[in-house]
């Protein structure tokens, strides 16, 4: 019913992978984060009836992708970009209620799931430059409704501090992707309460 663990566990072994291969250079860690990007990427599908699920796995693959993209193997990223493309991007324009009603809320998810397939679209946005371009377009304009519900006035989070440090802790990723390749987040983090 639920792919949200594996996602999770995908997200952390793939960026701390990624990440402990370009400190260090060892090959065990760049021949772990593909084995996984492979593995992951090879799924059916991520569960778009759970879209954390495909969120969290999109951001785990974009992660791998970038981070790694001069020293993985041609089969591995086109497998990663075909997955993010298909299992994420795709879905995110499903016009099915049920899979993107999270676009329209201002909670934890829209959070979540925004971070997640803006770092999809931005792997992807030289591939892909249309289509990247309307889903963080349409992430941009999403993502206002939780920051001004979540934190405002005085920058409590609504649904407590468990959710506080998921939500904001995809919301930060999200500010810093967007501002790190537009130069800007598009004024979303001076929405009131935010920095408080």
């Amino acid at each position: 019913r639920r792919l949200l663990a594996v996602s999770r566990e995908a997200l952390a072994r793939i960026a701390s992978c990624a990440y402990a291969y370009r400190l260090t250079g060892g090959s065990q860690y760049l021949q772990q984060a593909a084995t996984d990007l492979k593995n992951v990427s090879a799924f059916k599908d991520w569960n778009p009836t759970h879209f954390l699920d495909i969120a969290e796995m999109a951001a785990a693959v974009a992660i791998g992708y970038d981070w790694l993209y001069d020293v993985l193997d041609e089969e591995t990223k086109a497998a990663a970009v075909s997955a993010l493309k298909e299992k994420a991007l795709e879905v995110s324009r499903s016009t099915d209620s049920n899979i993107n009603w999270w676009y329209n809320h201002g909670d934890n998810w829209n959070q979540v799931c925004n971070a997640g397939l803006v770092a999809a679209s931005l792997a992807l946005y030289e591939k892909y430059p249309k289509e990247a371009q309307v889903l963080v377009t349409k992430a941009v304009e999403s993502n206002r409704k939780p920051m001004e519900l979540m934190y405002s006035p005085d920058g409590n989070y609504v649904e407590g501090y468990n959710y506080w440090g998921y939500g904001t802790t995809f919301q930060v990723i999200l500010l810093k992707m967007l501002e790190q390749n537009f130069g800007t987040d598009f004024g979303i983090s001076e929405i009131p309460g935010f920095m408080r």
